[in-house]
């Protein structure tokens, strides 16, 4: 603890015979023990309550996250958190139809007052029939040319 070798405590103890005396030796030697079993208990228990303290502030926290689970285990409810849901698909759908019927009732800009006009006559829709085209006849063909022949020279043989 101290860290104190035995050479140590003999110098000690020599030291003390020489002060204390022989006869008061045993009788401060268990006056010192019991001191320091005193102190030793003190410190046991200090460490006991510093250990307690410690346990409990663990357990509270431990409590506290077991209470948190059981908390939100309990209000978790499907059946509310789907119906939650659907009322705020609802309301969000019904807030866009009135948006959208008042925008349809809202007043549209008109132009010019209109004067009294005259009537329109309807007149039927003019069609137009496909013409065919003219194919004018080709000339008649000339008659084909008959093949000339070779002459033969007048006159005799020439050789």
């Amino acid at each position: 603890m101290f860290d104190i070798s035995a050479g140590e405590f003999l110098v000690v103890g020599a030291i003390a015979l020489v002060v204390i005396g022989p006869k008061e030796l045993p009788g401060v030697l268990r006056s010192v023990g019991q001191t320091v079993g005193k102190l030793k208990r003190m410190a046991g228990e200090f460490r006991q309550q510093f250990d307690d303290a410690m346990r409990e502030a663990d357990l509270h926290e431990a409590q506290k996250s077991v209470q948190d689970t059981v908390n939100s285990a309990t209000s978790f409810n499907p059946i509310n958190t789907i119906r939650n849901e659907i009322r705020s698909t609802v309301d969000e759908m019904k807030g866009a139809t009135r948006s959208a019927e008042a925008a349809a009732m809202a007043p549209v800009e008109q132009g010019p007052p209109v004067s009294v006009m005259d009537p329109v006559i309807e007149t039927p829709p003019v069609v137009s029939l496909p013409v065919e085209p003219v194919i004018e006849p080709e000339p008649p063909a000339a008659p084909p040319a008959k093949p000339k022949r070779a002459r033969k020279p007048k006159g005799g043989d020439a050789a």
